[in-house]
């Protein structure tokens, strides 16, 4: 779209342009990528605030997932069910691992957080402090 407003804009005699459906696609598919990716960023904004935030937050992330119900291929698996019940909860929701949550964070913040806030900062450079809130 930006491409076929352009074209517009550098005709000398402003005559109508009528973009090629190719041309139409490509700006839909661009602008749906953009929400997709700024709706992630909102997802992940909690990992973009001060340290106590982030800590307070994961806290609370970790203590649904240890109670909470999921449904994993057709089972409904719970942490703390499933321990009662004789079976090893995976270990995001298991919380007798809570060592490993610091290391789970650390993975989420570089494989997640950040490669998402940089392809944002690529494409909007306002978003910066989303990024540094990640480093």
């Amino acid at each position: 779209m930006a491409a076929a407003l352009q074209k517009i804009d550098m005709d000398p005699e402003h005559q109508l342009y009528t973009p090629k459906i190719e041309d139409i696609a490509a700006a839909v598919i661009e602008m749906l990528l953009l929400e997709a990716i700024a709706m992630t960023s909102c997802d992940l904004c909690a990992s973009t605030k001060p340290w106590d935030q982030q800590r307070q937050t994961v806290n609370v992330i970790f203590e649904e997932f240890y109670e909470q119900t999921m449904i994993i291929m057709a089972m409904i698996i719970m942490g703390d069910e499933e321990r009662e019940q004789g079976r090893v909860p995976i270990a995001m929701m298991d919380r007798t691992k809570l060592h490993e949550q610091p290391a789970s964070q650390v993975g989420f913040l570089t494989g997640i957080c950040v490669p998402c806030y940089q392809l944002l900062h690529q494409l909007i450079p306002q978003t910066s402090p989303f990024l540094q809130g990640c480093l």
